[in-house]
């Protein structure tokens, strides 16, 4: 253990003491970000959630030619407190290699996929080092962080050690396979493993299919393993995407997804309000299509449908439209309505009809 800190410790010394000057880092510093609102408003008269909106700023510096220093704040958390998201040093002196110390958001290094205009990455944030590589196709990442999540077994909002291994590749250029296991220091352990493929059929037409296992064990042996099921399949023509996607959860519920991940068959299986991921021994079925109405205009509807093992219902319908000013600037407006009779609020079955508007600037 001494001699890793020694070898990270000069790592970093022997970057830094080829540091660039300040005029030089400044010239090449990287600003990017984002600032994003919205209004929610309840068509059943419940409560309705407006005034919201978050922002994300990052900035890479370049110390030298091999280390590279991230800063960035946020307030996605849903809350106006001001947190500092980036606080890290990358250094690719290495071939072939890239190595973040610090604090980060672990599961970008591997995706840039983010859940929503509002920027919500789905992912584990938190202090650590990451290191990335990639050999014969296969890109691997491994990193060893406290976690600034809650997860099932740490629901205090404390940080705890965990130990997170990736793996993606092209296979024979007919799908992509990802690999993902994360452990953590409370004896829980998630897994999962996805496959997604397009398949060109003509000039204008796209076969898109996809499936992949996510798996939770628990901290206590005494329980049983949570599980979820995802698959898709669907086509693209001339600008119209249809869509039907099934899901499948064990009979212990309780959240399994990772998150982050690039593939689309293993996030979390939702349309707008309801989510199946976390439920026990659900069945479901989502309807998706959407169609380029204009340049910069595109509507979208869904439909999910469930079940689960006390035949309880779970329906939803989702209608969109969304439009994108510029490059840089873009929105969404939709409605949707759900119903969910696994939940009784008071009596009642927990149901609504939401409107919801919301914009974002990249910059």
């Amino acid at each position: 253990m001494k001699i890793a800190k020694l070898s990270l410790a000069a790592l970093l010394a022997a970057g830094l003491a080829h540091a660039t000057s300040l005029e030089e880092a400044i010239q090449g510093t990287e600003v990017e970000g984002f600032v994003y609102v919205k209004e929610v408003w309840n068509l059943d008269g419940q409560n309705s959630d407006t005034g919201n909106y978050s922002y994300r700023v990052h900035a890479a510096v370049p110390v030298n030619d091999v280390v590279v220093a991230h800063i960035g704040i946020d307030n996605t958390d849903d809350n106006e407190t001001l947190n500092v998201e980036q606080a890290a040093l990358t250094y690719t002196g290495i071939e072939n290699v890239k190595i973040t110390v610090g604090e980060h958001p672990i599961m970008s290094e591997f995706t840039d996929t983010e859940r929503g205009l509002d920027g919500s990455w789905g992912i584990q944030n938190g202090f650590g080092i990451t290191a990335s590589t990639t050999v014969g196709g296969v890109n691997l990442v491994a990193a060893f962080f406290g976690s600034d999540n809650d997860t099932e077994s740490n629901e205090t909002g404390t940080s705890e050690s965990l130990q997170y291994i990736h793996a993606d590749a092209n296979i024979a250029d007919l799908f992509d396979l990802s690999i993902g296991y994360l452990n953590t220091d409370g004896g829980e352990s998630y897994g999962n493993v996805a496959l997604d493929s397009v398949i060109s059929a003509g000039d204008d037409l796209d076969i898109n299919i996809g499936a992949a296992l996510n798996v939770r064990e628990p901290d206590d042996s005494a329980q049983n393993s949570n599980t979820l099921v995802t698959a898709y399949a669907g086509a693209t023509i001339a600008g119209l995407d249809v869509e039907v996607a099934y899901a499948q959860t064990g009979n212990n519920g309780g959240s399994v997804n990772l998150g982050g991940d690039n593939s689309r068959a293993d996030n979390a299986f939702y349309l707008q309000d309801i989510n199946i991921d976390g439920r026990a021994d659900t069945d479901a079925w989502r309807f998706t299509v959407g169609a380029d109405v204009a340049d910069n205009i595109r509507v979208s509807a869904g439909y999910l449908m469930g079940e689960d093992d006390n035949n309880n219902d779970i329906t939803e319908g989702k209608i969109a439209v969304d439009y994108n000013w510029s490059e840089n600037f873009m929105g969404q407006a939709f409605v949707s309505s759900y119903k969910d009779e696994t939940v009784v609020v008071t009596g009642n079955v927990d149901s609504g009809t939401n409107l919801k508007v919301e914009l974002r600037y990249n910059f």
